[in-house]
């Protein structure tokens, strides 16, 4: 759900200082109005349409080249409803669920947009962040936590862990 004094508020955090922002699902879908294509439009930047119909979707993505997908993996299915599609061509997609275009990215004026259909795995999301430029302490998909005196990783498996610091320092 979102009216119009939540989509400005939005709009004036994440449309500046070249963020990238990650729309997943139904963003603005709902509003005081109903559904509504052109408030997802006004919020997201992306032409997206939907329909009221559920169904099994895995998201299928045809090129692992792109950063943001560089660890794309096996993608689970799930059952989705409504479904709701990128029908942009000013973006470039991505991937595809159920024939329609389900991952897509639209770089705008000082910022660049992201609209995913389907859930973010941990895969997606790892290449999010490389493509995002945020940094990564561990490529290793365990669950670490950091600040400026401490870097902890709780691991979820056996093996090396090795940690990257975003900048030289004393161990």
């Amino acid at each position: 759900y979102s009216d119009e004094s939540i989509r400005r508020r939005i709009a004036a955090k994440v449309r500046r200082n070249n963020a990238v922002v990650v729309w997943c699902y139904a963003p603005g879908l709902i509003t005081d109005r109903g559904f509504d294509e052109n408030t997802m439009q006004e919020l997201t930047g992306f032409t997206l349409r939907h329909e009221m119909k559920e169904r099994p979707l895995q998201l299928e993505v045809s090129d692992r080249q792109p950063p943001l997908l560089r660890h794309a993996a096996g993608m689970d299915s799930y059952q989705v409803g409504p479904v709701i599609w990128c029908d942009d061509p000013a973006a470039q997609v991505l991937g595809r669920a159920g024939g329609r275009d389900a991952l897509a990215v639209k770089p705008l004026r000082d910022w660049t947009s992201v609209y995913t259909l389907m859930p973010l795995n941990k895969e997606l999301l790892a290449g999010l962040c490389e493509f995002a430029g945020v940094h990564r302490f561990a490529r290793t998909f365990d669950v670490v936590t950091a600040n400026k005196s401490y870097v902890m990783l709780h691991a979820s498996s056996a093996g090396n862990k090795p940690i990257a610091l975003p900048a030289p320092a004393t161990v």
